[in-house]
């Protein structure tokens, strides 16, 4: 598995050409063309969006396609970059990955339905219905939220993660805007030296945070190895 670039829009970078730099759509074409050519068939290839902060989501917008939204919020279009993607001979290995966090790190306020309905149009279309170009061409994507988390002490962000864990497993109202669960999903930080989330251990790396592991267990669908024997 290749995390191609993460949180591009953490380095001002666009999906079209500015300034004389490659946009988000040449830099990530290039490289998975060298990189299937060096090993073609062999990697899943991780992709994040950017550019669309101006919807609201923060890191887990980017992968908007839709053209009056970009107009309306006027944000990077990434059509091109999709429309070549699909000519593309690794097309089933590219596995789209936002960043997604709750209020106390993107200052984002939606929960519940707004929410749902923010996450279907920046990257749910994704894995239900999929992106389609002008010429018929269609592919359907998996989604893994490829970041998430929280220091889960703030009610509002205890909220969004219970609201975002059923659009994640698209259940109850968020079935409503998602019908298909994520393929998956990354818990962001298991050390405790993370400023914006904290960890699932604590500084002496040793002692679980049971609060962050129940919500992952009861919420999110976390399996653990241990689960005959992990603490309700």
């Amino acid at each position: 598995m290749q995390d191609v670039m993460n949180e591009p829009d953490s380095m001002g970078i666009k999906w079209e050409p500015q300034n004389n730099y490659p946009g988000a759509r040449d830099l990530y074409l290039q490289t998975l063309d060298a990189l299937n050519n060096m090993s073609p068939d062999g990697w899943l290839y991780f992709l994040e969006g950017t550019g669309q902060n101006n919807f609201g989501l923060n890191w887990g917008n980017g992968l908007i396609s839709d053209v009056n939204i970009i107009k309306k919020y006027g944000l990077s279009d990434p059509n091109y970059f999709f429309q070549q993607l699909l000519t593309k001979p690794y097309v089933n290995r590219v596995v789209f990955s936002p960043h997604v966090y709750p209020p106390t790190i993107t200052k984002a306020t939606f929960l519940g339905d707004s929410l749902w309905q923010q996450c279907q149009i920046a990257f749910g279309y994704l894995q239900t219905r999929g992106y389609c170009d002008s010429n018929g061409k269609f592919r359907v994507f998996p989604v893994v939220i490829g970041e998430t988390g929280s220091f889960m002490t703030d009610s509002k962000d205890n909220q969004w993660l219970l609201d975002f864990a059923d659009f994640v497993n698209a259940r109850g109202g968020a079935r409503a805007y998602n019908w298909q669960s994520a393929a998956g999903w990354l818990w962001w930080a298991y050390n405790e030296n993370s400023g914006d989330t904290g960890g699932i251990v604590y500084n002496n790396w040793k002692a679980l945070n049971w609060v962050k592991l129940r919500y992952m267990i009861n919420s999110m669908g976390l399996v653990p190895w241990y689960k005959d024997t992990w603490q309700q």
